[in-house]
């Protein structure tokens, strides 16, 4: 079951973010992603987080190969976000290269920020990284 839960959430996220990102581009994409973490966060009162990133941090009780089933299914949940990501820079102007950067860097940051939601029982974290990572994509994209 929570094999399941992991291939879900991964489209779950993929499958909106690569939307929001086809359609807006990688900036307004990133707010978007966001608005929509804002509204689980909020609507959940700051309980619901992402099943991809407890598996990854939490002990499991699986064993053998059932937990590596489990670690590899959370490993590419993250590099399936991450490769929408990079398709979305690269199209932007964004080497190969910096777009995978970037892309571990806004994955990991969203991750570690909802997670900082939670226990703050706050938005502020979500708002602060945003803005630091829109900043960061509005100057990768147009230096100038």
């Amino acid at each position: 079951m929570l094999e399941e839960a992991l291939r879900y959430a991964t489209e779950a996220v993929a499958q909106p973010l690569q939307s929001l990102l086809e359609d807006k581009g990688a900036v307004a994409g990133l707010q978007a992603f966001v608005g929509w973490w804002r509204r689980v966060l909020g609507d959940s009162d700051f309980q619901s987080g992402c099943p991809v990133l407890a598996v990854a941090v939490e002990p499991l009780t699986e064993e053998g190969e059932a937990r590596e089933r489990l670690r590899g299914l959370a490993q590419a949940a993250f590099e399936r976000w991450q490769a929408v990501l990079v398709t979305a820079l690269v199209r932007e102007g964004i080497s190969q290269a910096r777009a995978h950067r970037l892309a571990a860097l806004v994955v990991a940051s969203i991750e570690g920020t909802v997670a900082m939601c939670r226990t703050a029982r706050s938005m502020q974290p979500l708002d602060n990284v945003y803005r630091e990572l829109e900043s960061l994509l509005k100057t990768a994209i147009d230096p100038t």
